[in-house]
């Protein structure tokens, strides 16, 4: 990956990797998915990367579904 995306959220569940991106993508932002959790242990992370330049307003709109 790029040197300019940077991690705007990370959690277990790959559903709410897809609805974080899926909100994302409504509002204009690109993102990626990468899944680092290993699927036989079930340990690890799932993140969402955005561009440093949509960082700013991803982390805003994140926050914002999170109240």
């Amino acid at each position: 990956m790029e040197d300019n995306w940077k991690v705007v959220f990370t959690c277990s569940s790959l559903y709410d990797a897809n609805l974080t991106k899926a909100v994302l993508t409504d509002n204009e932002i690109d993102s990626v998915i990468i899944n680092q959790k290993d699927s036989n242990l079930l340990f690890g992370s799932i993140r969402v990367y955005v561009s440093e330049e949509d960082y700013e307003k991803a982390k805003s709109i994140i926050e914002s579904l999170e109240e």
